[in-house]
């Protein structure tokens, strides 16, 4: 089973993508959200370390994966969804430009839409 990373910014989808995805293959999906009141330098790390000690981790998703990404958690592929779905504040929009700056350093997929990730995915990525 691979283990893909889903990260975006806010309203681009993420957790539904994750859901949508889970329900067909299955394993545990991690939430990057859960890791939000951890001082910031701190939730790459913590992920990577709930990756690795859960080896039935297939899906992680959230803003926060392509930092861990780039701080060494190994995904089979980065998934980055590129579209807003719902109106956000200026706080995600200034989220959402910092990301844009993390997926610069690091290998990403970028997808528009939410169901071409998700028949990327169960395509070449995952045993269905």
């Amino acid at each position: 089973m691979s283990l893909i990373g889903i990260c975006g910014g806010p309203g681009t989808g993420k957790a539904t993508l994750a859901s949508r995805v889970h329900a067909k293959v299955g394993g545990v999906v991690v939430h990057t959200d859960e890791f939000k009141k951890l001082p910031w330098g701190d939730q790459p790390s913590a992920i990577i370390a709930v990756v690795r000690a859960n080896p039935q981790v297939t899906i992680v998703e959230g803003v926060t994966v392509a930092r861990a990404v780039r701080k060494g958690l190994v995904v089979d592929a980065l998934i980055a969804l590129m579209t807003t779905l719902v109106p956000i504040n200026k706080g995600q929009q200034t989220m959402t430009r910092g990301l844009m700056t993390i997926l610069q350093d690091v290998r990403h997929i970028p997808f528009v839409d939410i169901y071409q990730a998700e028949a990327y995915i169960l395509e070449y990525l995952v045993d269905v």
